[in-house]
């Protein structure tokens, strides 16, 4: 691995954090292990089974980073890179939409009876439950079942359902499809020479490790 600070500040430093991270994660998690006793509380264990999920995520992520070995791999490794780095914008537009949907549908929800509501609660937050609801309104997720039940605001929810399905699913999620397709067109270009670039960066890092000959 690089020494000093470019181990954390070079253009690949996330693996290099995920490394500190897992580490980090197992050892805590050995220690909670051993430390543990039967007086341990619900959150306790609850927070264990947290970092555990999450130290597990991270342990299998570095596969991807692996995979860069292989230049069959390591060009959709940097077309998911190059794609996540496309959509950034895009992607901060989308929240937005889906914020201001979601507060319009907050505030329609209020008043209904429980059984009428249709955000469904999820973190207790009626703002983020409603965030959640258009989440899943833009992948396809319908849950109209109290839509129309004779209450007074029926014919807005209705409108504002029009409104999230042509924003989200029509409009937006087609050109993020769009942008992923022009990504994808441009990382084609270069495909061996990106390929090639992942290998060479992957040693590079490695190659501390390499012992130096020198010719005499």
């Amino acid at each position: 691995m690089r020494d000093g600070i470019e181990y954390l500040t070079d253009a690949d430093s996330i693996w290099n954090f995920v490394d500190l991270l897992t580490a980090a994660l197992n050892l805590w998690l050995v220690f909670q292990t051993f430390a543990e006793t039967e007086a341990s509380g619900v959150s306790d264990r609850r927070m264990i089974q947290n970092c555990t999920a999450l130290a597990v995520i991270l342990m299998w992520s570095k596969i991807f980073y692996w995979m860069n070995i292989s230049t069959k791999y390591s060009f959709y490794i940097k077309l998911i890179k190059a794609t996540i780095g496309e959509i950034k914008i895009f992607t901060s537009i989308l929240i937005v939409l889906f914020m201001m949907l979601a507060n319009a549908l907050m505030i329609l929800n209020e008043g209904r009876y429980q059984d009428v509501k249709f955000v469904q609660e999820i973190f207790s937050l009626p703002f983020l439950d409603a965030f959640m609801n258009q989440y899943m309104l833009a992948l396809g997720e319908f849950d109209i079942e109290n839509y129309g039940q004779n209450h007074n605001n029926d014919v807005e929810v209705w409108l504002l359902f029009i409104l999230s399905t042509f924003g989200s699913q029509i409009l937006f999620l087609n050109m993020l499809i769009a942008v992923m397709a022009d990504t994808f067109e441009h990382a084609k270009e270069m495909e061996k020479e990106s390929a090639l670039r992942e290998s060479i960066k992957l040693m590079a890092d490695y190659a501390v490790a390499v012992p130096r000959y020198t010719l005499e």
